[in-house]
């Protein structure tokens, strides 16, 4: 099984999913964006992990329980399929730390040195994560150099 590399930090998680409450998305092939790593982590049950390689090869398929996560590499296409009723599983999403901020909406371009001290700043701490001063121009969503 891959490790996420030392270089990427996390900077999103997404809430709990269970049988009921997850994304039609995640359950259909689809991939992460350019430098975004994923680790797919089990809180209860077990789940199907595919991922689909280079398109040429048969998929692999790992079936994924608590304390044995699966990663994902950045655009890889993959999928998830939830083998029991009580599962329930998380994502945390990783980059590069010069790479990745979260910018959550439509913003103007502008320079953020630290949003949680920041007394002028709308954006509350645990919806924009930013790992050192930037300025990026404006653009919506996660953003990668």
């Amino acid at each position: 099984m891959k490790t996420l590399p030392s270089t990427v930090k996390a900077y999103k998680r997404t809430s709990t999913f269970t049988k009921k409450t997850v994304p039609k998305g995640l359950l259909h092939r689809h991939n992460t964006k350019v430098g975004t790593w994923g680790l797919i982590v089990v809180v209860n049950g077990s789940l199907n992990y595919t991922i689909f390689n280079d398109g040429k090869t048969r998929p692999d398929i790992r079936i994924l329980t608590p304390g044995n996560p699966g990663v994902i590499e950045p655009q890889v296409y993959h999928k998830v399929e939830l083998r029991t009723d009580d599962t329930q599983f998380y994502v945390e999403f990783y980059a590069n730390e010069e790479k990745a901020v979260m910018i959550p909406g439509f913003m103007k371009s502008s320079t953020v040195t630290d949003v949680s001290t920041s007394p002028k700043s709308k954006f509350k701490p645990s919806t924009m994560f930013l790992f050192r001063s930037i300025t990026y121009a404006a653009i919506g969503g996660f953003v990668a150099w």
